[in-house]
Order: C-alpha cells, then structure tokens, then sequence
C-alpha cells in the first residue's frame, strides 16, 4: 500500500480506511462485530479531535478507556479490541502496515483488569447523581454540609488528600471563588480550623475516623459508589470527572500519579511527565465539572387533564417553600365575535408543554412538590436520571418561529433597532413574517415589552395596523441582527 520503512507512520486515515474495507469484507457471523468495532474507534477519534493515529499503547488503551466511559461492557470492549488486532494483524501479514506488539500488550493488561472489576466501576449514572450533590453543596446541613464541602474543596484543588483538606486552616484557605463560597459557608470567627470537626481535641486517628464515619455515612444515604478509601474515592470521581471532560486516559492516571480502582480501565495507561502550568490548567478544568450550575431553559409537561392554571396556583400555594422558576407558557389571542361583540382569548401555543429555567440540582427538589401534575423531559438512554436541557439555539429559533420570547432574549445594543417614525422596516418572525411594513409608534406591553405599531398593506388592498415584539423586526435594507 505504501513505504514501510521503519521511519514512515501510518496516518489515521489510512489506517481506518483498511480497517473499514477490511470489516466490510468480512462474510462470516462476525461481520457485525467487525463493522461495530471499527465504528467505535472512529467515534473515539472524532471525539478526542486525533488526526493521526501511531497504534500504540498509549493510544488503545485511551480508546479502551473511552468504551468504559461511553458504557460498553467489558466483554464487549475486549470482542472490539481482538477484532481491530485481527485485522491489523492480517495487514501485516499482507506488508500494509508495521508490526507492533501494542495489541498484545493492551490485551493481557485487559485481561488482568477483568470482567468483574469493570463492572464494579464507576458509572455515568452515579457520577452524574455525586455531580448534582456537589452542585447542590451550598443547600445542605450538618455532617452532609461538612462531608460534601471537605470533598469538594479537594477534589476543586486536585484531589487534595482529605485529611490535608481536613487540617486546613481558615487563613490558609483560598482557592477562586467556588472555594471562597465554601469558606463563607463553613468558617467560624471562633474557631482556627476551615471544617468544624473538632480538630483541637482529637488525635489524628480519632479524626480520620470521624471523616469516614460522616463520609461513609453520605454515601449510604445517597447510595453512591465508595471506592476502599476516601481519597481512593475521590481519585475516582475525578478521573471520571477528567475523561468526561476530554482529557486522555494517560494524561488523567498522570496527574494522580496511579489509576483509581473506581476506574479500571484506566489501569492499561502508561504515565507522563506534566508540565506545572498543566497540571494547573487540568486542576481548574476538571474542578469546574463538579460546580458549574448555569440556569438553563427545561420542558415540563402537564399531567393528563391538568390545566396550566393548576400549575400556577400550586407555585403561588408553595411560595414559601419553593422558588418559582422563570415560566414560559406562551399563547396566541384569539378573536372570537359573539353577535356585535368582539371576544379575545388567548390559546397556548402547546397546550400541556410548560417551559421553565432552572438550575439542574433544583429540578428534584422541585418535582417532589408538583410531580403529581407534571413531569420533567429527561435524556434518553438515562433512565430518567437525567433532565434534558434545551439547547440554547434551538430554543431561540423556536422562540423566533412563534413570534413570542423569553425575558433574558437578547437582540441587539440598546437603540440599534429603533427605527424612525415611517420608516421601511421587515417583519422576520412570527405570523407576519417576510411583510414589509411602515413603523409608526412605539407601546408598552404590560409585561414591559416594547410592541411596535406597524401599518401595511395586506394581499387584498387593506390597510391593517398590527403590533409586533420589537424582536421580530429589523429595518429594511439591513442585515438581520436577531441572533
């Protein structure tokens, strides 16, 4: 196929292109598994942005690792693995590729790892749930309040030993401003240690007791994986945390110095030398994957037979218990004449699909109030223990689409869109889009809105006045500003 001198690598587009050719030729009852593996290692290339592909250790095992975060088995992960060597091993028989013993090296690592310490990992579903207790850290109380804060605070320093973390003292804390909330939430004037945990008294056995006893004890609660020790735990949680993030398997088993049993895969990656400022970049990229909270927009829907004003007497009912979400329940008005009169009404766009922004850890919290009239959308492929967030220019086009808009829709600079009293403008949304009209005048709405007040002539020779969101415009003979 090419030049196998000994100083030629094998680009990855090569590679994958024998690979493709050579499942797809396949004929016997393994095709399948041929076709699935060479896909999987296509997935994983894509996903970790590698343009070349040397087939070493280094790169199987980081492809070994990405089956176990994407939630393949064990049995599967090893049937993909001896399928790509069958086929690398045939194109070296055929002198299109060099040989290497990488394939066999990553094979008797997998083997060694075997099937039960796979399944015993750590798995999306539990770190996701350990991810929203971390991010729900500041609503919590006693010995929980203290366990989550301890881990917390290490694994935002780089998985800190805990009983350093423990030992801290309040002039020696700091950290960025996820650390500075919890010193604010567990600092005492009267007290010289970081962590209420009876530091002065104890001896440091009676203290690394008492850690595990309220840490053990939160785990339980929680039923989430414990991982031998506490910071064996943590040295899990985050090497999840840091091939979630995007981070190579040798890369994460590097900046802790071994593998987490938590993860097992991650035990067939060799280590490297990182550089202070990298270790510095991964510390403050993993740390965020346990706190960043932003308030995004969700979809409930409506029991059968609840009408939304259920919904919204029951947040009046619970304002003293529950933070009512920003709501987004639009409708169009309807004109309905009744004899001589003129009736309006207003209709909702979908009538059971109630939209609402919300930080993910206070979703729950939410439901257990109003899940009897409503249900949040989850992810699916999470067993409904994920809520599926709406992805912001989705939500916006629809936004766009029905003429209607949230609060926090931005559209332009402050004055950049009011146009001139008769001035040219162009409707680009909602149910007059692509009309061309004359501005006259400007009202508030009583949400606060701007309306705009436009004449135009309608496709019989009418003339009609209408008032549109000042979103839905832009003048004529420039560009569409709304994002």
């Amino acid at each position: 196929m090419h030049d196998n001198s000994e100083n030629k690598s094998d680009t990855s587009v090569e590679i994958l292109d024998y690979f493709q050719s050579a499942a797809d030729a396949v004929t016997s009852a393994a095709a399948p598994a041929y076709r699935k593996a060479v896909s999987s290692l296509k997935t994983f290339l894509k996903a970790r942005n590698i343009g070349f592909l040397p087939v070493s250790e280094t790169t199987l095992a980081d492809w070994i690792a990405f089956m176990y975060l994407s939630g393949i088995s064990y049995k599967t992960s090893s049937l993909y693995l001896n399928s790509i060597s069958g086929i690398y091993k045939n194109a070296v028989e055929d002198g299109a590729f060099q040989p290497t013993d990488s394939f066999k090296i990553i094979k008797a690592k997998l083997k060694e790892v075997g099937e039960e310490s796979w399944q015993r990992g750590l798995k999306d579903n539990d770190f996701n749930r350990f991810v929203n207790l971390c991010r729900s850290a500041s609503r919590l109380t006693g010995d929980s309040s203290i366990a989550v804060d301890l881990l917390l605070y290490s694994l935002l320093n780089g998985c800190r030993p805990i009983m350093e973390t423990a030992m801290l003292r309040k002039e020696n804390a700091a950290g960025g401003d996820e650390c500075d909330a919890i010193i604010s939430r567990q600092s005492d004037a009267r007290r010289k240690y970081l962590f209420d945990l009876r530091q002065s008294v104890l001896t440091p056995r009676q203290l690394s007791q008492l850690i595990q006893k309220i840490v053990i004890d939160l785990f339980k609660e929680r039923n989430l994986p414990y991982f031998n020790t506490i910071d064996e735990t943590l040295r899990s949680y985050w090497a999840y945390a840091s091939l979630k993030y995007g981070l190579s398997a040798q890369m994460t088993v590097s900046f802790l110095d071994v593998a987490p049993s938590g993860i097992p895969a991650l035990s067939l990656a060799s280590k490297e030398e990182i550089l202070d400022r990298k270790r510095f970049a991964m510390t403050h990229a993993v740390g965020e994957m346990f706190v960043q909270n932003p308030l995004r927009w969700y979809a409930m829907r409506l029991r059968p037979r609840v009408k939304y004003d259920e919904l919204d007497k029951r947040f009046v009912a619970l304002k003293d218990e529950l933070n009512r979400p920003d709501i987004f329940y639009p409708c169009e008005e309807i004109a309905k004449r009744t004899g001589k009169k003129l009736k309006f009404e207003k209709k909702p766009v979908i009538s059971d699909i109630v939209f609402f922004r919300s930080r993910v850890t206070d979703i729950f919290p939410m439901f257990t109030k109003i899940g009897d009239i409503a249900w949040c959308y989850t992810t699916p492929g999470t067993n409904g223990r994920t809520y599926a967030a709406i992805p912001s220019a989705a939500f916006r086009q629809f936004q766009e689409t029905i003429g209607q808009f949230t609060p926090e829709y931005e559209v332009a600079n402050i004055g950049e869109l009011q146009p001139d009293e008769d001035e040219k403008v162009v409707v680009i949304g909602g149910l007059f889009q692509g009309h061309e009209a004359d501005f006259k005048k400007i009202d508030k709405a009583a949400d606060d809105n701007t309306i705009y007040r436009l004449q135009f002539l309608g496709d019989n020779g009418f003339e009609w006045r209408i008032g549109v969101d000042r979103r839905l415009l832009r003048k004529k003979k420039s560009k569409t500003i709304v994002p």
